[in-house]
């Protein structure tokens, strides 16, 4: 039987971190049972994930604390017996952790995606407040690892880089130059910059 995980996130709205979730959660399919859960609405790019065969849920949050919004996404992870909770950006990462937490979901993690996100006190402390509940920080590079470490004091051993993943397929069906200079009605001749 495959594992259950659930990613969450605020929306798919046109960004980095969506546009990495559409392109790698369907990748995840041949060994795990993913799903993904919209913290506020599914966003401009959930059909493109749905039609590759990933469900979408949206389960709508107020503010990172809502009691009931808390309590329906843990009734949620419960129900679907969850086995692992992957968190993206910090409110999501505040909600999805406290939910996942009140399910008891065996195994959650925190993706960090930037390093801004972490800046005033209120926002430094509610992390570190969580950190315990988190089984794992995956961060896409070393310098957010490293300023986040900084900034929550999360334990380093806690704290794991895992670059963000391109899926190069679409670069494969590269058409010949011609053929697309030709299309836009730039001669060959021509050289073209972007």
């Amino acid at each position: 039987m495959k594992r259950r995980v659930v990613h969450v996130t605020r929306t798919l709205d046109v960004g980095g971190v969506e546009t990495q979730l559409v392109s790698l959660l369907p990748h995840l399919l041949p060994d795990f049972d993913v799903s993904l859960v919209c913290l506020h609405e599914k966003g401009q790019l959930a059909p493109r994930l749905e039609e590759r065969g990933v469900p979408i849920r949206v389960i709508r949050f107020r503010d990172r604390w809502s009691p009931t919004a808390l309590w329906r996404l843990s009734r949620y992870l419960r129900r679907e017996e969850v086995d692992i909770v992957q968190t993206h950006m910090y409110g999501a990462g505040i909600s999805g952790i406290a939910s996942a937490r009140l399910a008891g979901v065996p195994v959650r993690i925190s993706t960090i995606h930037h390093h801004d996100h972490w800046v005033g006190s209120r926002r430094i402390r509610m992390d570190r407040a969580l950190m315990s509940w988190r089984d794992a920080v995956f961060c896409v590079s070393e310098a957010v690892r490293r300023a986040y470490v900084e900034k929550t004091c999360c334990p380093a051993a806690k704290c794991r880089v895992m670059p963000n993943g391109i899926d190069l397929q679409p670069f494969r069906e590269v058409r010949p130059r011609g053929e697309v200079l030709e299309d836009l009605g730039v001669p060959t001749t021509h050289k073209v910059v972007g």
